[in-house]
């Protein structure tokens, strides 16, 4: 019910999104072709997504080093090594819209106005849709990535780098500027920025 959220939200942020009253948006999502397309009050949704609301989208960044940042940023003791992860719509010429029944995955564009994190972030989504009954339905991206296509799409890599390079790999982005402050603009971005400069970084 994200849109739903919009007058509280448009209140203490003092922006204006225009957004379909809820009755409207689901009425629009049920003859919503992901293919064909755009996203109804898509640029709300991306504000939502990266404020961390629950959302369809999957966000995706165009930079393989602001992946690689956001693959590392957060320590995980348990974890013995850092997972990033690519996506590869069309390996080959074309795609197929998928059959009835069938999940199909679908590319959002970044060109639109919208958070500025969005920007930062150089993101691009994705969202996953099933067709059932003449009536199209969000799902999740797992089953397509797992499922034995017939034709090359919606390709996932998964890349492995040790933990125990964890430090050396923020030191590197850092001197490319790609930090928590530079791709959220926030005082909690900056104080955790400083953070790492002050204390993480020497402990290698």
């Amino acid at each position: 019910m994200a849109n739903e959220c919009g007058p509280e939200v448009e209140s203490f942020t003092d922006r204006r999104w225009n957004l379909l009253s809820q009755d409207h948006l689901e009425a629009k999502l049920k003859d919503y072709n992901p293919i064909k397309c755009s996203l109804p009050d898509y640029s709300f949704w991306i504000y939502l997504r990266q404020h961390g609301f629950p959302s369809p989208l999957l966000d995706w960044t165009s930079s393989p080093y602001i992946a690689a940042f956001f693959a590392a940023a957060e320590r995980r003791k348990e974890a013995d090594r850092i997972a990033i992860f690519a996506y590869v719509e069309t390996p080959e010429d074309g795609k197929s819209d998928g059959v009835v029944g069938e999940k199909a995955i679908s590319v959002q564009g970044p060109y639109l106005r919208t958070d500025r994190r969005h920007f930062l972030q150089q993101c691009w989504y994705t969202i996953c849709t099933q067709l059932i009954e003449g009536e199209y339905h969000f799902t999740s991206h797992e089953d397509v990535f797992t499922h034995p296509k017939r034709h090359p799409q919606d390709v996932l890599i998964k890349l492995t780098i040790p933990s125990t390079e964890r430090v050396k790999m923020l030191q590197a982005l850092r001197l490319m500027n790609i930090t928590l402050f530079s791709l959220f603009q926030t005082e909690e971005g900056l104080v955790r920025t400083l953070a790492f400069d002050n204390i993480e970084r020497y402990k290698l």
